[in-house]
């Protein structure tokens, strides 16, 4: 009944079956709308069985557990630590530039997964708005250092000889990544600070500046360090000249990870290349672990 709906058909020479043949004009913008909601979706490596597997190097969080998160489990120490537990306790932490607030049980939780990256800083707020109640900074959070994530990035930089000007120019990629801007923008400019120069991506970023830090960070003889927001960055951005990746943080939804991590995962890529290595860096006792 398909068949005879949408296509001239007619019957076969021997007498012993039909040959379906081109689709009847008068037919086929019906058919191109019914068609519209059908899709067929194949996998990277389906399509590609030759590309390696990723990798996801660290421990599992329990390794007695089935299914366990598998990432780098970093301690917090000093005021960070300390401000992200009384955030947990009061959803309210007491900076040395003023006091953050929450505003709900989503606001509590996405302060943690902040702070779990790095301490912050409100006294921005107080001195653009004089005379502000701290209830209405509930948006306004800045990270700054001690920053335990930030330590270990430096020390990951450090094995891999990006640690100054001429070392952070060539071959061997590095991508940063998080959904945080500001914690990027604070980490390249310590970078930036060190002789280790970079490019960044981030929602805040030009199209035109987007197209330039792609085209120099893919270069074999270009910065070897790319700052990258997980959403800015997510789609129709191939990066395909870096083998590694590290993610300081993840969204709330999961699609967004896989799109991030695909950045770098290209057919593209071609045969005989290294697997892409994703390193996911997760702060001990927190929401994150």
């Amino acid at each position: 009944n398909y068949v005879d709906r949408w296509f001239n058909v007619t019957e076969d020479e021997s007498g012993y079956g039909k040959v379906i043949e081109s689709i009847r004009p008068e037919v086929e913008r019906d058919y191109g709308t019914e068609l519209d909601v059908t899709m067929i979706r194949r996998t990277k490596r389906e399509v590609a069985p030759w590309m390696p597997e990723k990798q996801y190097p660290g421990v599992p969080l329990d390794p007695e557990l089935p299914g366990s998160p598998v990432g780098v489990w970093i301690d917090m120490k000093g005021k960070q630590a300390s401000a992200y537990q009384q955030m947990v306790d009061d959803a309210v932490a007491d900076l040395e530039s003023g006091q953050l607030m929450a505003a709900g049980l989503l606001a509590e939780m996405t302060r943690c997964k902040q702070m779990a990256c790095a301490y912050g800083d409100v006294d921005h707020v107080l001195r653009q708005k004089p005379g502000t109640n701290y209830k209405e900074w509930v948006d306004k959070f800045r990270p700054m250092f001690p920053s335990n994530k930030w330590e270990w990035i430096l020390e990951f930089l450090c094995e891999r000889g990006i640690t100054h000007k001429k070392s952070s120019w060539g071959e061997d990629k590095i991508i940063v990544a998080s959904w945080q801007s500001p914690l990027l923008n604070l980490m390249r400019a310590e970078a930036e600070s060190l002789g280790i120069t970079s490019r960044i991506i981030t929602g805040a970023v030009s199209g035109a500046e987007r197209a330039r830090a792609k085209q120099e960070f893919q270069s074999p003889k270009g910065p070897r360090l790319l700052f990258l927001n997980t959403i800015a960055g997510g789609v129709s951005l191939t990066l395909d000249n870096c083998d590694e990746m590290v993610i300081l943080d993840q969204t709330w939804v999961p699609d967004d990870m896989e799109q991030l991590e695909d950045r770098i995962d290209r057919i593209s890529r071609g045969e005989g290349r290294h697997p892409c290595t994703y390193w996911y860096l997760h702060s001990r006792g927190t929401i994150e672990a």
